[in-house]
Parts: C-alpha cells; sequence; structure tokens
C-alpha cells in the first residue's frame, strides 16, 4: 500500500488552479475554486484535497504543523497531510478538531495562508498577510488561543460572521471548549 495518494488525470479541460479545493465523490474530483461553494455541502468531508502550487506544498505542511504546535492540539486531534502523486496538490484529512464546521471553515483560509509560509518567513506575518484572517483578525487571535467553541446560531462562514463583529460579541461567541 502506498503512502501517496492518486490523483486521476483530468478528462476535461479543467485544471485546478492554486488554492482550489477538490471534494471527492467515488472515482470523481469536484473541483472548486471558491472555498464558500466548496463549504456549501452539508456533509464535512473526511477528506479532500487542496491545491498548493508546485512550491507550496512544502510551506502549508510546516505553516499547519506550526500553527497546531502552537495551539497545543494533540496528535490524534491534529489534521493529516498527505502527498499525492501531483507535486502541487495534498490531500488532506481534517481529524477530529478541524472536522467541525466552524474549524473546517477557517482551516480552509489557513490552508491558503499557507501555501506562502517559508521558514525564513514569519509565522504571524503569514497569518495577518491573508485577507480574510486580517479582516477577522480579533476572532482568529482568539480562535488560535483555544476558544474554539462557536455558541451562535447560525454560522455564516468564518469571514461573513466575524468580519463586523466587535471584540465584545467575539468574546460571547467563541468560548472555551468544556474539557
Amino acid at each position: 500500500m502506498s503512502d501517496v495518494f492518486e490523483v486521476q488525470p483530468h478528462d476535461d479541460f479543467y485544471e485546478p488552479i492554486a488554492g482550489s479545493y477538490g471534494r471527492i465523490k467515488k472515482k470523481v474530483i469536484e473541483w472548486h475554486t471558491c472555498r464558500e461553494i466548496f463549504l456549501s455541502s452539508r456533509a464535512i468531508p473526511e477528506r479532500f484535497l487542496f491545491v498548493a502550487s508546485r512550491d507550496g506544498v512544502g510551506g502549508v505542511c510546516g505553516f499547519m504543523d506550526e500553527l497546531q504546535k502552537r495551539m497545543k492540539l494533540r496528535k490524534r486531534d491534529r489534521l493529516k497531510v498527505i502527498s499525492t502523486n501531483r507535486a502541487d496538490i495534498v490531500l488532506v484529512l481534517p481529524g477530529s478538531f478541524w472536522g467541525e464546521k466552524v474549524p473546517l471553515d477557517l482551516l480552509t483560509i489557513l490552508l491558503r495562508a499557507g501555501r506562502h509560509y517559508r521558514r525564513k518567513r514569519r509565522f504571524d506575518r503569514t497569518l495577518k498577510d491573508e485577507e480574510y484572517l486580517q479582516e477577522t483578525w480579533l476572532a482568529t487571535e482568539r480562535f488560535l488561543k483555544g476558544y474554539t467553541k462557536f455558541r451562535l446560531r447560525p454560522f455564516y462562514g468564518w469571514r461573513d460572521t466575524f468580519v463586523d463583529m466587535s471584540e465584545k460579541e467575539i468574546d460571547k461567541a467563541l468560548v472555551r471548549p468544556k474539557k
């Protein structure tokens, strides 16, 4: 058994671009450049593909590893990023922590940020350079500090939910989970 996930060649003219997400449906991959459309299905994917770009795969892996260490996630709860036969595409297994609606929505933004991470580049700068993370910085920062339980309903997606919230509203919306 191989440690590499096999991405089949495309039969059509569509080639996924960097930052795209692939929903795996039996032998077909549904590619989405829009994360909101990718996440619009009610079913949370147990696995999905992400196009990082040829030089971005290492960045995504390093960035997510550093992020999960800083969050002090247990190894069994962390996501796994697996190589594919394509140098620019990885298979993402969200794991138990990221496999819920709110964390998964943020994860899709973090994966895009990770494409630009390099060891010489500061971690915090990589976070702050991603547009959706800039726009929701107070919520992102609070989430990364361990306030990961979302208490409001409905959830409209990371950006749409938090972009106009005050710090006080964010403090009510994101709380520490009970142990």
